[in-house]
């Protein structure tokens, strides 16, 4: 599960997602394998499309009633 900005519309967010298609990509790429030069050279957009499913929701809900906590990186 990504959050993204606040936008109106599922078409700006279908539109956000390709347009960062390549961020997502290579996050979903380097769970399957560390190793970059495992993955495909050349990624395009439709290959993203072929390759994972995305599923847009416009809203979370937290299902845990305490507060939220900050991760030191």
């Amino acid at each position: 599960v990504f959050l993204g900005p606040e936008l109106d519309t599922v078409q700006e967010i279908e539109a956000f997602v390709l347009s960062n298609f390549d961020f997502f990509f290579e996050h979903w790429l380097f769970g399957w394998s560390t190793d970059p030069a495992q993955w495909p050279a050349r990624r395009t957009r439709r290959m993203f499309r072929d390759w994972f499913e995305v599923r847009i929701h416009t809203m979370v809900e937290d299902a845990l009633d305490v507060p939220l906590e900050l991760e030191e990186l």
